[in-house]
């Protein structure tokens, strides 16, 4: 069973991190994560743009002070989260679509009536803002545009 450093140990080694800076591995790591999210998110032209910039900004700081090196690898590190995160949303988005499709396809229904219980409890506002939505629902589903906002466009 592996003895768990020493708490003079572990202070040691935090501070040899802060004056030593983040390794060449990891630094390397970093860079070859960076250039595999961008092969996976940014299309072609943004790809050879994002790679191009990577490729700059860790050559001009391969020699910069621990400090300076630990904030922008903590920055690198960030981009790449916001990347992957924009990533996961796409494919969640992509099979929230696909998922659409495939139940069009076996011809059942996206969603279900409101029984008489709930329908009798709604106000008369929320009984128009129903309204409301399942017409912009049967307009999307006959290829009906959205304005700039985002929102249904109003046919009135």
């Amino acid at each position: 069973m592996p003895v768990p450093p020493s708490p003079l140990a572990a202070a040691a080694s935090a501070a040899a991190a802060k004056v030593l800076g983040p390794s060449r591995r990891d630094v390397l790591n970093l860079y070859r994560s960076l250039l595999r999210i961008h092969a996976a998110v940014l299309p072609a032209p943004q790809r050879a743009l994002g790679d191009r910039y990577v490729r700059e900004e860790f050559k001009a700081h391969k020699d910069v002070p621990p400090a300076q090196a630990d904030a922008f690898v903590k920055t690198w590190q960030e981009y790449w989260v916001h990347l992957a995160r924009s990533r996961a949303l796409s494919l969640a988005r992509r099979v929230m679509s696909l998922l659409s499709a495939w139940l069009l396809l076996q011809g059942g229904p996206i969603g279900r009536d409101l029984d008489e219980d709930t329908t009798q409890a709604l106000s008369e506002d929320q009984v128009a803002k129903l309204d409301d939505l399942a017409a912009a629902a049967r307009s999307a589903s006959r290829g009906g545009g959205d304005d700039e906002t985002g929102g249904p466009l109003d046919n009135k």
